[in-house]
This record gives structure tokens, sequence and C-alpha cells, in this order.
């Protein structure tokens, strides 16, 4: 049995039922930055030293409640790393992952009656939050299998690390504490030393990168049944889901276009042939779903999106304002400022300084951008 959907792992709130679905593709919430934080602690380091620069400065004083571009949390683990001389920092990280960190996802998982049920909620509902990868999940008789591939930019290697080391943790507090992967690939370079990631994992890991990572574990094992499973816990937290899926669902179409604009962005290719023939659909069904579910035509949301990411860029990230006008497809800075101040009525740079010294997140636009 196989079964695939879209999604991004374990990127929602912090706070169980408090989910926060992302706007964009590659946006992450703040789930993984609370056990990040938290494990840098432990090795006596300030956070703030962790995300000065990455966060606006009220996010500063309470990182919990902040949201951030998959830029930025790249960078952000990439600088653990090496403020804590410490390449495994992703393993640590794991270690702080709790039933309430990822929301009412996690917690559903944490409610299951066993493994197996646990990685299926994962697949299943973990679009709920973006679709930045593909999650595949494949049993037979004597294995399950969990495939997570990349849709976009790869991340940081010590989130890979700190990814298929949570979905182990999690598997074992369901039923046995000794599950082992019979297989792992990690989606990130080798490091120089494997010998803590053979410990942490009692196996020697496969390392590619190419951002795909793949865990096999034995279903004898994954199918137990944990002895204190609550069925009525379970159905109410997968009811909440379900809830949450419809909800999405309304908008998914929306969020898929948004999500090729961005990804042909990256790739410097926004054509609307382009995101039709990447949809599966022709431009025509494409102008005509957007238009009768959502009012934008492909050239409006194209400048929404624009503009959004011109604003979260320029809040929100530490790039230049040469890179930003780049990544949005600028083909040059006073073509980007121009547009800009046409579309906010102020410079990039003014906006940047504004947005940093005030209360205010963001300033409606009076033009297109």
């Amino acid at each position: 049995m196989t079964f695939t959907v879209d999604a991004s792992f374990l990127s929602f709130g912090a706070k169980a039922g408090i989910m926060k679905t992302s706007m964009f593709t590659y946006s992450l919430t703040n789930s993984w930055l609370s056990a990040l934080v938290r494990a840098v602690e432990t090795y006596g380091i300030d956070p703030h030293d962790l995300l000065v620069g990455e966060l606006k400065s009220d996010d500063l004083s309470d990182p919990v409640n902040a949201r951030i571009d998959h830029y930025s949390m790249t960078r952000i683990w990439r600088r653990a790393a090496v403020i804590t001389n410490d390449p495994a920092i992703g393993l640590v990280a794991a270690s702080f992952v709790g039933p309430a960190t990822f929301g009412s996802v996690s917690f559903a998982m944490n409610a299951s009656d066993c493994s197996s049920t646990a990685l299926r909620t994962l697949v299943r509902y973990n679009q709920l939050g973006s679709n930045a990868a593909t999650w595949t999940f494949r049993q037979d008789e004597k294995y399950v299998e969990l495939t997570q591939k990349m849709r976009g930019p790869i991340g940081a290697p010590e989130q890979k690390d700190a990814n298929v080391a949570a979905i182990l943790s999690i598997c074992r507090s369901l039923g046995d504490p000794s599950l082992r992967y019979e297989k792992l690939v990690i989606g990130r370079p080798a490091p120089k030393d494997i010998s803590r990631w053979r410990d942490y994992f009692s196996l020697i890991p496969e390392f590619q990168d190419n951002g795909t990572s793949f865990m096999r574990l034995p279903r004898e094992s994954v199918d137990k049944r944990w002895p204190n499973y609550e069925p009525e816990l379970f159905e109410l937290s997968i009811s909440i889901l379900e809830r949450q899926l419809k909800q999405v669902g309304k908008s998914s179409f929306l969020a898929q276009v948004k999500a090729e604009i961005i990804e042909g962005m990256e790739q410097g290719n926004i054509h609307i042939d382009l995101v039709a023939e990447k949809l599966g659909i022709s431009r025509r069904t494409l102008q005509r779903r957007l238009w009768s579910e959502s009012n934008y035509t492909y050239s409006n949301l194209f400048q929404a999106v624009r503009r959004s990411l011109a604003n979260r860029y320029l809040v929100s990230s530490s790039r230049t304002i040469e890179e930003i006008s780049d990544l949005l497809g600028y083909s040059n800075v006073s073509s980007f400022s121009r547009s800009f101040r046409q579309s906010f009525g102020v410079t990039p740079s003014k906006y940047r300084r504004e947005s940093n010294s005030s209360d205010i997140e963001i300033l409606e636009p009076i033009g297109p951008l």
C-alpha cells in the first residue's frame, strides 16, 4: 500500500490546537525553532546569538510566536551548528520534541494506537502546514517505509537530521523503545565524522545531497499497539484535523498556484504556461479556476505574491536589497526600487528602516508592484 501527499515536515504552530496555515510554499512556522532554542541553551549559549538578524526585534523577545521563512530558518539551523561547534545539533534538538511541539498533527500522532498509524497521520495531515515536500508512506508484509522529497530548496542538513530523529523518537514512544531503523537515508551531505549518527541510530546511515530522506522500519514493531491508547482522544484529534483539512482545501488551488509562482521566481521563470504545465492543466483552465475560486487573474495573483514577498524579505530577513531584487525577478535594483515605491509609497530602504523601528508590520500598497 502506498499513498502520497504534498507536505512540509512538522511546520506548524508551536501550541497544540493552534494551526497556522502557510501562505507560501517554503515558509515555516516556529515549530522547530522552540526545540532548537532549547537545544542551544544546553550549550550555555544565549538564544539571542542564534536569532539576531533573522527575527524582528519584537520576535526576539518572544520567539515562540515568531513566524519564519524557509531561508531564514535554514540560516538559523546553520548558525546553530556554528555557534555550538556541533554538526550534530539536529540530533540534540530532536530530543526536545514533545507531543505539542508541532501543534495538532503531532498531538494526533502521539495519540495514535501504534507507530504505523502515527506515520499515516503525519503523511495525511502534514499538508496543513505547507507543501514544501512530498511525503510517501508505503508498507508490505515486512516493512513500513517513509520517504520525504523536497519540492524546492533542500534546506539545512541539521534539520534533515532532526526530522528523521524526531520521527524515530515519536515511534519509540508509542511502542517499542528499542525500535530502530532497518535502513536510513538522510537527504544531506555526509558529515566528516559519522560516529554521532551511527551511535544515535544504531546503524550507519546513508547520506545523499539531494534533499530526499528515506526511513525503513520493521512492520512487526511499528504495528505494536500502545497499551495506553485512548480511542476517544485519537478520534477527537482526527476530527479536528479533518475540519482543518477541509478548511485548507477550500483555498488549496490558490495556494498551489502561489507555490508554483514562488518556485518559478527562484528558478527564473514564472510564465503562466510553465505554471499551468507543472500543475498538469491547461493555461485556460488555470485562468478559469483562479477566477472562479478566488477572483484573481494570474497577473493580479503574481503581483500580490510579489508584493507579499517583497514585504516579507525586507521586514523579516537579512537579505540585501540587491538580493531581494534579484530573487523577485527584477532586471536591476532601480527597477525594483521604482516599482516598490509606486506600490508602497516609500523606497525599500526606508520601508525596512521604519518597519524595524516601529510597530508597523506592513504598509498597504497604493499601486501594483
